[in-house]
C-alpha cells in the first residue's frame, strides 16, 4: 500500500503530505492536530466545544489552546458557542437586580427602624434627663423646719424605759415631720466663758431626698411608741466645744452646764451666731433670732 493511500484510509479528511514529508504553514486544517506518530487528526466540533470552557478560562495546555483557536477561526457554529459562553460569564459577574418593589420596601423598613430608634433615644434622653434632674433637685434643694415641729423639749436623766443615763435633752417632734436634719451647737452666753451659762442652739435642715427617705422609714429615728419621735442628745457630744473654750466640767455636772435651749428656724442664721459673731454679741443674737424652747430649773435637785 502506498503511503498516501494509507493516510487516506486512516483519515479521509486529511490533506496530502508534501513529497519531502514536512508540514508547512496552513497544511493543517481547522480542528486538526498531530498525534505522537505524526498522523494528522481533525478534532470534531463536539470535542472543541467541550474544551471551550477551559480555553475561555485559560487553563488548557498551550497546544490545545492553539488547536482550539485554529478551529474557531474556521468554524462559525463553534464561534457562536464561544461568544455565548463569553456572554454567560459576563452575566454571572453582574449582580442580580432585586425584584420590583424590594428596594422601596427596604427603604420603608429602614425609615421605620430609624424612626423607632430616634423615638427610643429621645425617650431615654428625656427619662434620663428627668431622672438626673430629679436627683439633683432631691439632693440640692433644702428645707428648714419651723419651730412648730418641735412639740416638746425635756431635760432628762433616763431613757423612756427608765434606764439611767447622763443628762440629756429629749426633743419631741411632730409625727408627720420627717425625723432628719437635726443640728445642734453649744455657745456661751457671756464673755467670761467660765462659770457662765451655755445655750444649746437647735435647728433642722434636710434635703428633699432625705425627707423622702424618712417618709419611707429608711431614716426613721423613732424609738418610743408609735406616735412620738425622740432625738436624744448626750451632753458628752459637746465635749469638743467645752474643751475648745477651756472648760472641762465633770461629766456628772453637765446637766447644769447647759442652761437654755433655743430653736432656730433658719439653719444658716444658727451657724452665723455660733461661728460668725464675737462672744459679746452672741447672747443678744441668740435672743433676737432664736426661740427659747427650754430652760433649766434653777433648783439643782430638779435634775
Amino acid at each position: 500500500m502506498a503511503a498516501g493511500a494509507g493516510r487516506t484510509a486512516l483519515c479521509p479528511d486529511s490533506r496530502p503530505v508534501r513529497q519531502n514529508g514536512e508540514l508547512g504553514q496552513g497544511d493543517l486544517p481547522s480542528g486538526e492536530t498531530e498525534n505522537k506518530g505524526g498522523i494528522i487528526v481533525k478534532l470534531p466540533c463536539s470535542i472543541i466545544r467541550d474544551l471551550l470552557p477551559l480555553y475561555h478560562d485559560s487553563v488548557c495546555a498551550p497546544k490545545t489552546a492553539a488547536a482550539v483557536e485554529e478551529h474557531l477561526a474556521g468554524c462559525e457554529p463553534c464561534q457562536e458557542v464561544y461568544h455565548n459562553l463569553q456572554d454567560e460569564k459576563k452575566l454571572a459577574l453582574v449582580p442580580l437586580a432585586p425584584p420590583p418593589g424590594v428596594s422601596a420596601l427596604q427603604r420603608v423598613k429602614r425609615r421605620i427602624r430609624m424612626k423607632y430608634m430616634l423615638v427610643a433615644l429621645s425617650v431615654l434622653l428625656v427619662v434620663g434627663g428627668a431622672a438626673a434632674g430629679v436627683m439633683v433637685l432631691l439632693n440640692v434643694i433644702t428645707v428648714d423646719f419651723p419651730v412648730d415641729d418641735l412639740l416638746d423639749v425635756q431635760f432628762t436623766t433616763e431613757w423612756g424605759d427608765g434606764t439611767p443615763i447622763d443628762s440629756a435633752l429629749r426633743l419631741t417632734f411632730s409625727e408627720d415631720s420627717p425625723q432628719v436634719g437635726l443640728n445642734c451647737k453649744a455657745v456661751p452666753l457671756d464673755e467670761s466663758r467660765e462659770d457662765t451659762e451655755w445655750a444649746l442652739l437647735i435647728s433642722r435642715r434636710a434635703t428633699l431626698g432625705h425627707m423622702l427617705l424618712a417618709k419611707l422609714h429608711l431614716m426613721d429615728y423613732r424609738n418610743s411608741g408609735p406616735n412620738l419621735y425622740y432625738l436624744d442628745l448626750d451632753w458628752t457630744f459637746y465635749a469638743p466645744y467645752a474643751s475648745f473654750y477651756g472648760i472641762d466640767p465633770p461629766k456628772e455636772e453637765w446637766g447644769n452646764f447647759i442652761s437654755k435651749a433655743y430653736y432656730f428656724e433658719d439653719y444658716d442664721m444658727m451657724n452665723h451666731v455660733s461661728f460668725g459673731l464675737p462672744p459679746e454679741e452672741i447672747k443678744q443674737a441668740v435672743q433676737d433670732y432664736g426661740t427659747l424652747v427650754w430652760e433649766r430649773d434653777k433648783d439643782p435637785a430638779a435634775k
